[in-house]
């Protein structure tokens, strides 16, 4: 009803690549820099306060490298 709010997303059937992140279960946040890096990961439900404190600075960080 209100779109996809996610610029990509990615399915891991066999699971491989979610080893490879350490992914431990649902939920979880990734941030994934242009290089394909995490530059941020979050455990747990994602929150606004969350999402501010955790992964603005970083956003505003790499926009700034630019």
């Amino acid at each position: 009803t209100l779109g996809n709010p996610y610029v990509a997303s990615a399915r891991d059937e066999i699971g491989d690549v979610a080893i490879n992140y350490g992914v431990y279960g649902a939920p979880e946040t990734f941030l994934v820099g242009p290089d394909l890096t995490i530059l941020q990961k979050h455990l747990g439900p994602l929150t606004p306060a969350i999402w501010q404190a955790k992964f603005a600075p970083v956003i505003e960080a790499v926009r700034g490298a630019d």
